[in-house]
Formats: C-alpha cells, sequence, structure tokens
C-alpha cells in the first residue's frame, strides 16, 4: 500500500490575517511541510486575480480500487461527487489551479521570504 500523497493549494493573500506571531507560526509551519516528501504544496499568488480555485474548497479522492472522487465543500454544506464526468471537470480544473499557483519551489522561496530567511 503507498501512502497518501497531499497537494494543497493556499492563497497567497491569507498571510495578512491575525496576529504577527500566530501568523509567523502558521508560516513556519507551512514551510516545514513543504519538505515533507508526501506533500507538494504550492501558493496561489496574489498577483493572479482570477483563478480556478475561487469556487471554493475542493478535494480529489481516489479510493483503493482506484474510483475518483470530488469533494465539493461550500458555506453551508458539503457534497460527495461521483459521477466520473464530473470529477473529470474537477480533475481538470485542478490541473489548472497547479499551473496558476507557484511551482512548489517558487513556494518555498516565498515562505522563506515571508520568514526573513534567505
Amino acid at each position: 500500500m503507498t501512502s497518501p500523497t497531499s497537494r494543497p493549494h493556499i492563497g497567497h493573500g491569507l498571510r495578512h490575517l491575525g496576529d504577527p506571531q500566530a501568523m509567523s507560526q502558521q508560516i513556519q509551519h507551512l514551510r516545514d511541510c513543504a519538505d515533507l516528501p508526501c506533500l507538494s504544496l504550492q501558493v496561489m499568488s496574489t498577483n493572479t486575480d482570477a483563478h480556478a480555485g475561487l469556487a471554493g474548497p475542493l478535494v480529489l479522492l481516489e479510493t483503493p480500487d482506484h474510483d475518483h472522487l470530488a469533494y465539493i465543500e461550500g458555506h453551508h454544506r458539503g457534497f460527495m461527487v461521483d459521477d466520473q464526468d464530473e470529477v473529470s471537470a474537477y480533475q481538470q480544473k485542478y490541473g489548472m489551479l497547479r499551473a496558476q499557483a507557484l511551482s512548489p519551489q517558487k513556494t518555498k522561496d516565498l515562505l522563506n521570504t515571508l520568514l526573513g530567511v534567505k
């Protein structure tokens, strides 16, 4: 059995919220996670006005039997999508999101910059 892989994407603008010390700790945690072999972290730049992730959170799943699912979360509820045509559309949307976000290395560089690390 292989280990799960996670590929989260985070909006860069979130760094402006909250207490500066708490935000610094959160950025450090993200930077630490970015080095994990099971995680590929990408940040969406603030220079990107419109991107594929504006509709809200999306989780793509694959079962041990290789069934593909999507979990969509809204303001009042979340729901699972198992229709393969719909899941395929969400997979394409996710591919666009990855292409629009900073690369994993540029994400690490950005987090280092925010932390004052050269």
